[in-house]
């Protein structure tokens, strides 16, 4: 009776495997068995793929039985699967058939009921799919992980990581309660975020090579990605104690650089940037740093900050 009801299902449910009944594996089947009573909503989750993503389908179960389960046993673990795709990329197939990936992608979709044709042009366009996973978090593990992290120094945690991430949520959150940028809903900003992945890892590599341009001989590493703790400065009247994390710092010279690339043309003032102005004044002040340099490739910075970067002292260098 079970069979036939099964039977029954996929012919209702689930045309292309009518169409083309060699695409009922052994490890398909597995997965309708596993389904129990949501065998009819697991069937019309594939009965809305084409007939091309089924076939992808079937061919990641084959001989991933733990795979096979999950798909079955999960709600909406076909639909986090469908987002994973990219043809032909094998990093890609090793992230939509590992079970834990497919875990936290579908409990970040049902949390947030997010756009999944969004969801999907943003994974087609990440170069690095482990880390889009890896930050795809409910707003209330957002707020949970800033919770227990919101005491350490703004830059302790090193970028697009959950706690980087926690801490620029809570950052715009109260920039938008005070007036201070654009109030998006957290899937947009969170789309946003994890977009810069990729423009990160090109900054990072541009920034490698301007240092290796500068053939400094770094006496006491890391010269690169250079974190100062406890740094007191004056932020907007009120006194703050925290890290700099400097771009280009060699400690043993006294001599830093801070490389700003924005693709959309200008730097402007806002709270992150002031707080970078206001540490590197304090070292300065402090004669931890004799000389530091904000270099500005293809932007230039705002009137504000120009006339903030002055008065602290930092030197400003434009670059094409």
């Amino acid at each position: 009776e079970v069979v036939a009801q099964i039977s029954k299902d996929i012919l209702n449910l689930a045309p292309a495997l009518v169409r083309n009944p060699g695409l009922l594996t052994k490890e398909l089947a597995e997965a309708i068995v596993e389904t129990g009573t949501r065998r009819a909503e697991f069937l019309d989750e594939i009965a809305q793929l084409s007939d091309e993503t089924v076939e992808q389908l079937v061919k990641d179960l084959a001989g991933r039985t733990d795979l096979a389960k999950f798909m079955g046993s999960k709600k909406g673990g076909v639909r986090a699967w469908e987002v994973l795709i990219k043809d032909g990329d094998a990093i890609s197939e090793a992230m939509r058939t590992d079970p834990a990936n497919l875990e936290k992608l579908s409990r970040y979709i049902e949390v947030e009921g997010v756009d999944i044709v969004k969801l999907k042009s943003s994974f087609a366009n990440t170069k690095d799919a482990q880390k889009w996973i890896d930050l795809k978090l409910p707003k209330s593990d957002l707020n949970d992980i800033y919770d227990l992290i919101k005491n350490d120094p703004t830059y302790t945690h090193p970028r697009w990581t959950p706690q980087h991430k926690a801490q620029r949520w809570k950052n715009y959150e109260t920039g938008c309660a005070n007036g201070q940028n654009t109030c998006l809903d957290f899937e947009s900003w969170s789309n946003g975020f994890d977009g810069k992945i990729d423009l990160v890892t090109d900054i990072n590599k541009a920034v490698d090579d301007y240092f290796d341009a500068l053939g400094w001989i770094c006496l006491i590493p890391p010269c690169r990605e250079r974190f100062i703790p406890d740094v007191t400065a004056i932020l907007d009247g009120n006194v703050i104690t925290g890290g700099r994390r400097l771009d280009i710092a060699d400690v043993s010279q006294k001599v830093a650089k801070e490389y700003k690339a924005y693709s959309s043309g200008k730097v402007y003032n806002s709270l992150d940037i002031r707080r970078e102005v206001a540490m590197d004044k304090a070292l300065l002040l402090s004669g931890q740093m004799n000389e530091i340099e904000w270099v500005f490739k293809g932007c230039v910075p705002s009137g504000p900050l120009n006339d903030a970067l002055i008065e602290a002292g930092i030197l400003i260098k434009l670059m094409p």
